[in-house]
């Protein structure tokens, strides 16, 4: 039987993702340092939290939430999903019922309209959630959601994960060797390996602690193998591989997916075209 693992595109065996919560005006400073190196990532947004336009921000805070002018111009750049966080960043597992599920909806439902972009993801707020809160998510057509669980594993997720989607804070004491795992460790056998790191953008002007981001973006920029993904294009891609096609014998692939998708088997490294068919 040919053994078919998952490749990243340009088959890179490596992904990195990022994801912020709140929506606040430290986000243009990290945007600037990931454009720097090339990074992509997902802003989660409160859709009733902006700040009034001509807002200006008190003296001593570390933050305030982005008017939607301000959101607007970085959220043009394509490099940066937006994904909602709860219209009002309730703690939608307390408050349960038709309240969470308005919150839910109308916060898909405002960002899309304000930005003109489609809004498939979830960051929980609080990490507050259960069974309930998850079905809401999917019948409101989110297809991923984060909560703040930790992973110091490069696996990606289940079919079962989705919608409790693990990643590492970017204060984690781990992070660092996380990261060196991640860049020098080669991934020669298993499926492509993920690094999902997420945080508050407050946090780094909270703590003066800029350059720790920018040093883990440097160390990832010195390793060519990975593949810098927002959220849903990881989820998009990993989706896509797993709905490949394959012929009784494994010896060709049929993709019914919208990507490309790449792979490694017992004869090399192929490419499955988007709706297309190869031989493996």
């Amino acid at each position: 039987m040919n053994k078919v693992t998952l490749m990243f595109p340009g088959f890179r065996t490596k992904a990195f993702t990022m994801s912020f919560d709140d929506g606040i005006d430290t986000d243009i400073k990290m945007a600037s340092i990931m454009k720097k190196y090339g990074v992509k990532g997902t802003f989660n947004l409160n859709s009733g939290l902006f700040s009034p336009e001509g807002t200006v921000k008190p003296e001593g805070r570390d933050a305030i939430p982005l008017t939607v002018s301000q959101a607007k111009e970085l959220f043009s750049d394509p490099s940066f999903e937006i994904a909602a966080h709860g219209s009002c960043h309730h703690a939608l597992g307390h408050i349960g019922g038709a309240d969470a599920l308005f919150d839910i909806l109308n916060d898909r439902i405002t960002l899309e309209q304000t930005f003109g972009r489609l809004v498939r993801g979830f960051a929980y707020p609080f990490s507050s959630y259960n069974d309930d809160v998850k079905e809401m998510l999917r019948l409101s057509g989110f297809v991923w959601a984060r909560g703040d669980k930790r992973k110091t594993d490069f696996l990606l997720p289940r079919e079962d994960e989705w919608y409790d989607w693990k990643g590492i804070h970017q204060m984690d004491g781990e992070l660092p060797a996380l990261v060196d795992r991640f860049v020098n460790e080669p991934n020669l056998y298993y499926h492509g390996q993920l690094l999902y790191v997420w945080a508050h953008t407050y946090e780094f002007e909270h703590d003066n602690s800029w350059d720790r981001i920018e040093g883990v973006f440097k160390k990832l920029s010195e390793c060519g193998e990975i593949w810098y993904a927002t959220n849903t294009e990881i989820y998009d891609y990993v989706k896509a591989f797993r709905g490949l096609v394959y012929y009784a014998d494994m010896k060709r692939a049929y993709n019914p997916a919208t990507v490309d998708v790449y792979l490694r088997c017992d004869d090399g490294q192929f490419m499955i075209p988007s709706g297309g068919e190869a031989d493996i």
